[in-house]
């Protein structure tokens, strides 16, 4: 075997700088790649259709029309999920969500019982861009779509209004459907409002494993880990003796919060993840916990 030495793209006399240099960080300095801030998030408006998608929502808000949220069957869909329901269901008493279990496989087409006849707007997140037939089916039934994804779109869907960063433009293609809803809250509500929900935002992106030489994506997940909120994050926290930490980071996301929300979907309990990261009640929150636990 030959050993290769990798080589700085710049040479500093900044230990750390040089180590950046040479696993590709471009970044002016190594302290903006360790702590980001604010000014790397991209401008969410280059996010093709997120205007036209923010406009229907609000005009199903406004008119009170029955709204369905689906979310697939992983953490990134579990917590896009909730971001999405949380904030809609402060704004409406007309809205629900499906889901089903993992066992049975991803996208939409395994939930179209659970649509009830008087929705009127179907939001779906982290799955279904490609799923092109069952869109037409549901806009025969006279359901307007919304799909908010980041998985590869191998055909054009015109049955949907679709926000996916693979599909357009968008400078950073590592978001994931958690940071996609963060940004769809931000324009529906303003940067403080979408902030209530970093901490979801977060914990899906970094769980669905995107790439964290991004700097929209390590923005993210630092201040998630700065602004754990949620009742059933921190449960779990607290029942894996984690909570008393006074700095998180993100080995709490990846070896703690996800798989613990995965095993319940993995275990066909998906219903018992969504429950938690739902409940506001902290005793509640731990009853469910140790309900998954056991």
């Amino acid at each position: 075997m030959e050993w290769v030495r990798k080589k700085p793209i710049f040479e500093s006399n900044n230990l750390l700088m040089n180590l950046g240099f040479i696993n590709g960080i471009k970044v002016e300095s190594i302290d903006e790649f360790i702590s980001p801030t604010e000014k790397s998030l991209n401008d969410l408006h280059l996010l093709n259709n997120i205007d036209i998608v923010c406009d229907r929502i609000i005009n199903a808000l406004d008119k009170k029309s029955r709204i369905c949220i689906s979310g697939d069957v992983d953490v990134d869909g579990i917590t896009s999920l909730t971001i999405m329901y949380q904030y809609l269901k402060n704004r409406s008493d007309n809205v629900y969500y499906i889901y089903h279990q993992r066992s049975k496989g991803h996208g939409i087409i395994y939930q179209l019982d659970d649509i009830d006849d008087r929705t009127e707007l179907l939001i779906i997140l982290d799955s279904s861009s490609n799923d092109e037939q069952t869109c037409k089916l549901l806009r025969e039934r006279g359901i307007d779509i919304i799909i908010i994804d980041h998985h590869e779109i191998d055909l054009v869907n015109e049955h949907a209004l679709i926000i996916n960063p693979n599909a357009d433009s968008y400078p950073n293609k590592e978001l994931s459907t958690s940071a996609l809803c963060y940004k769809i809250i931000q324009c529906l509500g303003g940067f403080k409002r979408a902030f209530d929900y970093i901490d979801l935002a977060g914990v899906g992106l970094h769980a669905d494993r995107m790439c964290m030489l991004t700097m929209e994506n390590r923005y993210l997940v630092s201040e998630a880990l700065k602004n754990l909120r949620n009742p059933g994050l921190i449960a779990i926290l607290k029942v894996s003796n984690k909570w008393k930490k006074k700095e998180f980071t993100a080995t709490d996301i990846a070896f703690t919060l996800a798989p613990f929300i995965n095993s319940a979907a993995r275990l066909d309990r998906i219903e018992l993840a969504i429950t938690l990261l739902n409940c506001s009640v902290g005793d509640c929150c731990l009853e469910l916990v140790n309900l998954i636990k056991d």
